[in-house]
């Protein structure tokens, strides 16, 4: 007989049944990515049963061929938004695009990062400024941030991100 789990919690077998993929799988992104993050309730991996229905819109995401290293970043997934995202007049036009592919991708998840307000994505980002050629980490990621400071009133988030 199984032992109950705490309410409003589910198991790792009964998460993986209901959100249409493996245990293994599970165990393989906690490990890599750091999500789905469960806790040991009397030998069992449990999660909050929330978790079922994000869990299968990153299944989702994943099974339309895209990475779950794009989709969990930080340890959580950033999916779009079910609804539409307030609309924010933010303008780029003036910061010439940077040269590699690579750093292409940081200037437009940073972006995308600001747009959403989502500090995982601003910090990754952020990192990965050393690893862009020093030519191209102005338009990809400072030149951004400046820019999104002189356009938002309200940017003191960012600051307190960039600083952790």
């Amino acid at each position: 007989m199984r032992r109950p789990v705490q309410p409003g919690f589910i198991t790792q077998s009964d998460l993986a049944a209901r959100a249409g993929c493996s245990q293994s799988l599970l165990n393989a992104w906690q490990i890599r990515y750091g999500w789905p993050m469960g806790h040991r309730s009397g030998g069992f991996r449990c999660y909050p049963e929330h978790l079922v229905e994000l869990l299968r819109r990153v299944l989702e995401r994943v099974r339309q061929g895209h990475p779950p290293s794009q989709i969990i970043i930080d340890g959580l997934p950033v999916l779009p938004a079910p609804s539409p995202a307030p609309k924010v007049d933010l303008d780029f036009g003036d910061i010439p695009m940077p040269a590699t592919s690579e750093a292409r991708d940081v200037r437009d998840r940073l972006i995308l990062g600001l747009i959403q307000r989502h500090p995982g994505i601003v910090r990754w980002a952020a990192a990965q400024c050393s690893r862009i050629r020093p030519s191209d980490r102005g338009p990809a990621v400072l030149a951004i941030i400046a820019a999104y400071r002189r356009q938002v009133a309200d940017h003191a988030w960012i600051d307190h991100v960039l600083e952790t």
